[in-house]
């Protein structure tokens, strides 16, 4: 079974944090795009383990694509 990964890199502690949309409850941390990348299979794996076992349906993907990314300046709020 194949899952999109998507990867956010923290550019102060430059660590990569892996999301799997399709399983939302998988989200992990590593200090390399590879590290991040074998974190998130391994929590996959066990997210997957735990939905399996109560007979619940495996996680599909449903066509995530993911076409691009910006930077965006939000200016900061009035009063605060």
């Amino acid at each position: 079974m194949r899952h999109t990964v998507l990867l956010l890199l923290d550019a102060e502690s430059g660590w990569y944090t892996a999301y799997v949309p399709a399983i939302p409850a998988c989200v992990t941390q590593g200090a390399s795009i590879e590290d991040a990348l074998r974190r998130a299979q391994s929590a996959a794996h066990l997210v997957i383990e735990d939905m399996v076992a109560p007979g619940e349906e495996l996680p599909a993907e449903t066509g995530t694509a993911v076409l691009g990314a910006v930077d965006l300046s939000v200016p900061a709020l009035v009063g605060t």
